[in-house]
């Protein structure tokens, strides 16, 4: 099978009204849909309560995956479409998220082949943590990658959370979209 993705990194300004504010990632979303049509997604992020932000935000950003992929189903609810691109799904979603947790950056298309589906999430989750750490390296030099929030269960070598399973999820079993 082959899966054509992108990866989405979120970012989270914690103070809006300053201009010298920088943005900190804190998640990834990677999307893909398969040349069999079947959509696969993944959503990860950091532990936000090590990052030192506010007590009310950290509890607004606690579960960072499941707001990712809240985001994402209500993004492919209203792009209505079972043929629709992963490019149009992701344009509805950057348009959602527009505050204070916004996309910071869309990578192009990749292409990842997958001879097992049973290593899936492995891969993914491989590209996401690869992604993640070039987005805090470009975003933030100067902070320290935040510890995981519990001990990683998928990589050991991580240094963010891993997801629980259910952060790897197929969008059209689980989001009713026309045909």
């Amino acid at each position: 099978m082959k899966l054509n993705f992108r990866v989405v990194t979120l970012s989270f300004c914690p103070d809006m009204v300053d201009p010298n504010a920088v943005s900190i990632p804190i998640a990834v979303l990677v999307v893909g849909k398969s040349d069999t049509g079947t959509w696969t997604a993944l959503a990860m992020g950091v532990d936000v309560k090590k990052l030192g932000i506010d007590p009310l935000l950290g509890a607004m950003l606690s579960d960072v995956p499941n707001l990712v992929r809240a985001h994402f189903d209500a993004a492919m609810k209203r792009v209505k479409s079972a043929d629709a691109t992963p490019e149009a799904v992701l344009r509805e979603f950057h348009e959602v998220l527009r505050t204070n947790i916004h996309v910071s950056s869309l990578s192009d298309e990749q292409h990842l082949e997958v001879a097992d589906a049973m290593k899936l999430s492995h891969q993914l989750f491989d590209v996401a943590i690869e992604a993640f750490k070039a987005q805090w390296k470009a975003s933030v030099p100067t902070l320290e990658l935040p510890a995981p929030a519990w001990k990683p269960m998928v990589d050991p070598r991580s240094l963010l959370d891993v997801p629980p399973a259910h952060m790897l999820w197929a969008p059209s079993a689980t989001v009713s979209v026309a045909a």
